[in-house]
Order: structure tokens, then sequence, then C-alpha cells
């Protein structure tokens, strides 16, 4: 009896421990830019330029919506942030998230505009993808270490403001009624 009671403790802390190692754990997942982000004419991003950090699983980074700027495929926005966060270095940013170690692995890149608001951007840049790995739960990355990143024009579609169509709407109508009136005058003189 002794030793059937030993063995099933045994056993349960077996289980009980490996049970600890395969639980996930939060990653502090630090991304910064130690070199200036440059626009597309080489000058240094201005404070306030939208930066977005994007999650994939598949290793390719999908273009941005062209409506609104966002992810698009698979690839999924994990924050917005900017040009001047923690950091008081022109075109730099430092900022944190915490994500859950089961997501390991797969790949975040930063895409980032030259503009502080969605009207103003032309064009955006991506940098390579990183391998979301820890450290001792954390995880350390420098944006711009590989110093590779390219601008691409910014696709935009030109979406009127709703108050636009209701002020074309009522001589939308008036030029139906006036289309459908002429075309009945004219059945009735051919008649």
């Amino acid at each position: 009896m002794k030793k059937i009671a030993l063995t099933t403790l045994i056993l349960l802390l077996l289980v009980f421990s490996s049970a600890d190692i395969a639980r996930a754990y939060t990653v502090n997942l630090i991304y910064y830019n130690s070199v200036g982000l440059m626009d597309e004419n080489m000058a240094l991003l201005e404070d306030g330029c939208i930066i977005q950090l994007i999650f994939t699983n598949d290793a390719v980074q999908n273009p941005p919506q062209p409506w609104n700027g966002r992810p698009s495929g698979d690839d999924v926005l994990w924050e917005y942030t900017s040009i001047g966060t923690g950091t008081a270095q022109p075109g730099q940013f430092l900022d944190f998230l915490q994500y859950d170690s089961s997501l390991q692995p797969a790949f975040v890149y930063v895409r980032f505009f030259n503009a502080n608001n969605w009207v103003d951007v032309t064009f955006y840049g991506q940098s390579p993808l990183h391998t979301l790995t820890d450290f001792f739960t954390l995880d350390i990355w420098d944006v711009t270490a590989g110093g590779l990143y390219l601008w691409t024009e910014y696709p935009f579609m030109i979406i009127p403001e709703p108050e636009t169509w209701l002020t074309m709407l009522p001589a939308l109508i008036f030029a139906i009624f006036i289309f459908r009136r002429k075309r009945k005058e004219k059945k009735t003189k051919t008649s």
C-alpha cells in the first residue's frame, strides 16, 4: 500500500511540474530604432508620424488597405505608436508591448508612414521581419538594425464624406425627375 501511495505521489508531482513547463508566459517586446527613420526624400520623420506594429504567422508582409492603412490578408495590427514616443531623438521611437509566448515562432514587422494623420499620408515604409523570440521573457528588437527599409507610394482610394453624398442627393433626384419627364413627353409626341 505504501508503494502505491508513493508511486501515485511521484506521478502527480511529474504531471504538475510538466504542466507548468507547457504553460505560456508573458514576453516583453521592446522595439525601437537606433537610427532615425527617414522619409522617401531622406529627411528624418517628424514627431507624430504613424507607426504600426504588425504580427504575421506566414512571414509575408501584406500591403496596407488603401482606405484606412490597416494591415491586409492574415496580418494583424498589434498596436499604433508614433515617432517621438519614448525618446527625444529626432526620427526615433521606443515602445513596449507584452505578448503571449504561445505565439512563438511567428513574426512581427513595423510599418511607418510619412505623416501624422491618414489624410496627409503619401508613402509608407516597412522594416524587415523580426522573429519573435525571448531571452528570459525579454525580446529586444532594433527595427533599423539591418539598415534596410523600403518606401512605397501609398495607394489611396478617395471616398467622399457622407455630407458630400447628401448634398448631391437632391440634385440626383431632380435630374432623374427631369429625365423621366422628358422621356414621357417624347413618348406622347411620337404616339
